[in-house]
């Protein structure tokens, strides 16, 4: 069975698992960053929307709005304390259990229990696979469930791909209403997703 070390040539597997730490640190850093902007601004009754302190860093760091919203949502759910615990995890893991609210540490430990069996943490696929998408055995209603929270993030990152493509031909005024109800919708599916897993 093929996997990353029958696929990756040794002499790179150092280098990207370096690549991979380095990646987490910075998305962790820049979300870091971005919620002190977001609180010095408030501190000093800065009336700036997020979605501007979004775009700004963004534009800066050289990556979408959304993004920089994610990495920000990501870095202020865990402390510093917390991201130390599972230092191994790469940042993907901890976005996934970020959105699953108070199961968060049931992700991280699950991801981390793989060490035992396979001499590493869980991939991030692996991670979907058991909290999102793996049916209970001869479970048919389960089955539809998981079909519904495929169609629901489906359906999110459609709407997300079009806000992000024709975000610069809107109307400055609406962005920020049409950003906190995508935000809204984002929320919703996720409580959906929690109810559905319990």
């Amino acid at each position: 069975m093929l996997n990353e070390n029958s696929v990756i040539p040794d002499e790179y597997q150092a280098d990207l698992l370096h690549l991979r730490d380095l990646h987490t640190a910075i998305q962790f850093r820049v979300g870091d960053i971005t919620c002190r902007i977001i609180e010095h601004n408030a501190m000093h009754q800065v009336l700036i929307p997020k979605m501007s302190v979004y775009k700004a860093v963004g534009s800066m760091f050289g990556k979408s709005s959304r993004s920089i919203r994610v990495y920000a949502q990501v870095a202020e759910f865990f402390p510093p304390e917390i991201r130390e615990a599972y230092t191994v995890l790469a940042f993907e893991h901890f976005r996934v259990a970020c959105s699953m609210g108070d199961k968060w540490r049931q992700v991280l430990d699950w991801s981390l229990d793989q060490i035992e069996t396979t001499g590493k943490p869980a991939t991030v696929d692996a991670l979907l696979n058991e909290f999102y998408y793996a049916p209970a055995e001869n479970d048919p209603e389960a089955e539809q469930e998981r079909d519904m929270l495929r169609q629901v993030g489906d359906h999110i990152s459609g709407i997300r791909a079009v806000f992000e493509d024709k975000r610069d031909q809107l109307p400055a005024g609406g962005l920020e209403r049409l950003w906190s109800s995508l935000q809204a919708v984002d929320k919703c599916a996720q409580e959906l997703i929690c109810l559905l897993e319990t």
